[in-house]
């Protein structure tokens, strides 16, 4: 079984696309052929793969080429599993059959920073410095 789905993922790839039509679309177009695939996702239960695909918009390159930032490599395994399905929706739903995909992975720093009860305070603080006047007020102490 394993070794079908891969033939029929080579053969995806192998099949010609160069005489099937290339109608240009819009960014507005796009965006809702990609958010409706995400509902059909979430509607059969993946719910991970559909915040993957709409949390970012996808930009439209040259050559209807896509890019989907992504922020953690599990979102690049889940989409690149999806991905011919999703291309395979878009170019019928959008006549286009040159449209590509690019998964990248976001530079940020996503790491989750642990603050201490103090580092959240000074920070909460800087954001409304009234908070100083009110922990004096109150007698609060902040070191806990």
């Amino acid at each position: 079984m394993q070794s079908q789905k891969k033939e029929e993922k080579v053969a995806d790839e192998i099949e010609d696309l160069s005489n099937k039509p290339r109608t240009s679309f819009t960014s507005n177009e796009l965006m809702s052929k990609w958010n409706a695939f995400a509902y059909k996702l979430k509607d059969k239960g993946s719910q991970g793969l559909y915040v993957t695909l709409t949390k970012r918009k996808p930009e439209l390159k040259e050559n209807f080429h896509l890019e989907l930032t992504v922020d953690a490599d599990h979102q690049i395994t889940k989409l690149e599993e999806e991905r011919s399905n999703l291309l395979t929706f878009l170019r019928e739903e959008l006549n286009n059959y040159g449209i590509q995909l690019k998964v990248i992975l976001s530079k940020e720093d996503n790491s989750v920073k642990h603050l201490s009860s103090k580092d959240k305070f000074m920070k909460m603080a800087e954001k409304n410095p009234a908070l100083h006047e009110l922990r004096e007020r109150l007698n609060l102490d902040i070191e806990y």
